[in-house]
């Protein structure tokens, strides 16, 4: 659900607002089901009022995800620039990995909304391949190639490091379901499951020693 503004005040939401609410409707139910109309209503706008000032609903999607992609990316310069800049190759692909699943946590409705378009080819897959992942993949190709080449990992694809590490990432967006494990595995750390699973993913990919 979307912030509701205290009884009284006018509903009055800026353009970032608008598309984080739009990006949380659409994650919820998916492009097809998504309802301007009652986007409207949640949000105590007139019912034409998101159409007047972003378009369509698909000149809205694409919006709305462009804006969540926009500070996905943000989130995750800044979460690598806690980090030393020159680090080792290695230690690069470890930042990597620790990163991406710190910073996927956060963006709870992106990933749901990903998950929703990865069922069927469309062009929304398509935007979300060609406008965010294959730009953002690029450098993480490079090192892991270069990584291979030196002998250090196995040869993996870029598809192998990426669905390692979503995968790795869902106990943040599967929150009830990784609070049913409670009774069994304890409330979740999430410091301590991060650096768990990231140094789990390191050995699954670099080369056993001897």
């Amino acid at each position: 659900m979307s912030e509701q503004r205290p009884p009284g005040r006018p509903q009055t939401w800026t353009d970032d607002e608008i598309l984080d609410a739009a990006l949380r409707s659409f994650a919820a139910t998916g492009f097809e089901a998504m309802s301007i109309r009652s986007l409207n209503a949640e949000l105590g706008l007139s019912h034409e009022a998101i159409r007047q000032r972003f378009g369509s609903k698909d000149k809205l999607y694409y919006a709305s995800l462009d804006h969540g992609f926009a500070a996905f990316f943000r989130d995750l310069a800044e979460e690598r620039g806690t980090r030393p800049v020159d680090l080792e190759d290695l230690e690069e692909l470890r930042e990597s990995i620790r990163v991406f699943i710190v910073v996927a946590g956060r963006h709870r409705a992106l990933g749901q909304l990903i998950s929703h378009e990865s069922l069927q080819a469309t062009e929304r897959i398509d935007h979300i391949y060609t406008q965010a992942f294959e730009p953002g993949i690029a450098g993480v190709k490079k090192l892991l190639d270069r990584l291979a080449d030196a002998g250090e990992i196995r040869q993996i694809s870029v598809r192998d490091w990426f669905f390692l590490v979503k995968g790795a990432a869902a106990p943040f967006a599967q929150v009830a379901l990784s609070e049913a494990f409670t009774p069994l595995a304890g409330p979740l750390d999430p410091d301590r499951y991060v650096e768990t699973v990231t140094e789990i993913i390191m050995q699954g990919i670099c080369h056993p020693s001897g």
